[in-house]
């Protein structure tokens, strides 16, 4: 949680509850637990992304579009927002410190956050082994800091 804090001050105070309790839950033997929770705290964190960058939008067309399209489900803002950065990453007009790697940490470990607490959290019978709910862990704090750096780009830059 020191780590967490060290790397992102300004963490939610929701994604900090999750990652408490995805920790608290691996300390204690409940990987299943841990995975979801982990899940629950990339997914506020990529919601928070999701509201900057349509806060971001300059274009009201665009955003009520983009807003339109994106619906409810996580999926479909994750499938929306994500050609939309590579689109700021190609035409450069994102700083290099945020397109770096900006693939493995989306495409990657992104992914991988989310596909583990999808196969958990729901009915599928699927185990997650102690190192994978710690690889989750160790993952998410990189992942975080990243998504939190497209935040603030988003919240003092238009697109």
């Amino acid at each position: 949680i020191r780590y967490l804090k060290n790397e992102i001050p300004t963490i939610d105070e929701s994604i900090q509850t999750y990652m408490e309790e995805s920790l608290n839950a691996y300390l204690r033997g409940l990987n299943l637990s841990s995975t979801v929770m982990l899940g629950c705290a990339s997914e506020k964190a990529f919601l928070l992304l999701f509201e900057e960058y349509t806060n971001a939008l300059s274009d009201p067309s665009k955003k009520n579009e983009f807003q339109q399209k994106t619906n409810l489900f996580i999926k479909k803002k994750i499938d929306a927002l994500r050609p939309e950065i590579e689109m700021l990453k190609k035409n450069k007009r994102l700083p290099k410190d945020i397109s770096d790697d900006l693939e493995i940490t989306f495409d990657g470990i992104g992914n991988f956050i989310r596909n583990c607490r999808n196969e958990v959290g729901h009915p599928t019978g699927r185990k997650i082994d102690r190192m994978l709910a710690f690889a989750n862990l160790r993952l998410f704090v990189p992942y975080c800091k990243k998504v939190y750096t497209l935040i603030e780009f988003f919240k003092t830059n238009t697109v």
